[in-house]
C-alpha cells in the first residue's frame, strides 16, 4: 500500500470519527409557527442565515429554508405576508445527536433528502449541522485536495492552497 493510499485511509476514518457537534454552528433562529413567511425571510437575510426553525408552544417542530420560500410562496404567487410559517414548513423535524458522527448524519440527510439537521443534546437543540459544513470538514482533511469538495464546501479562495492560483 502506498503513502498516499494510507493517508487516504486513514483520512476518511478520522472524519468518521468526527462528531457532528465538532462542525455545528450554533447560529440558528426559531420563530413561532404563526410568523408569516415575510418576516422569516427578513430575519434570514438581517442575520444571514439559510433557515428558521418553527417553534409551537416553546417546541421546535418545524424548518423553513430559503428554497421553501422559493418554491412554496415566490413560484406559486403567493404574498409572503399573508402566509403563516406552519403552512410551509417542512415537518416533522430530522435531528441528529450532538455526539454523531458527520458520516452518521450524511446518512440521514441522504435517506430524508435534507441538508441541515438540528443537532440535539438532552432534548435541547444546540445547533445546526449542513451538507455544506460536513463538505468543508471533509475538505480541511485531505488538505484542500479534492476541487469538488472545495466547491460543495464553498471553500474561500485565501483558505485554498497556492497551488490554486
Amino acid at each position: 500500500m502506498s503513502i498516499n493510499t494510507f493517508n487516504n485511509k486513514l483520512n476518511h476514518l478520522a472524519g468518521a470519527l468526527t462528531a457532528v457537534k465538532e462542525v455545528m454552528s450554533k447560529k440558528f433562529y426559531v420563530m413561532s409557527s404563526k410568523k408569516n413567511v415575510e418576516d422569516a425571510a427578513r430575519l434570514m437575510v438581517e442575520k444571514d442565515v439559510p433557515c428558521v426553525l418553527v417553534s409551537v408552544d416553546e417546541l421546535i417542530v418545524g424548518i423553513v429554508t430559503e428554497r421553501d420560500i422559493v418554491r412554496k410562496i415566490v413560484a406559486e404567487g403567493f404574498r409572503a405576508k399573508d402566509v403563516l410559517l406552519e403552512n410551509i414548513m417542512t415537518t416533522p423535524l430530522i435531528t441528529v445527536q450532538a455526539n454523531a458522527t458527520i458520516e452518521e448524519a450524511s446518512r440521514l440527510m441522504i435517506t430524508y433528502n435534507v441538508r441541515r439537521l438540528p443537532v440535539m443534546q438532552d432534548d435541547q437543540m444546540i445547533g445546526l449541522v449542513t451538507a455544506t459544513e460536513i463538505a468543508a470538514t471533509c475538505a480541511r482533511e485531505v488538505n484542500y485536495s479534492d476541487l469538488r469538495l472545495n466547491a460543495l464546501a464553498r471553500v474561500p479562495k485565501e483558505q485554498l492552497p497556492p497551488s490554486y492560483g
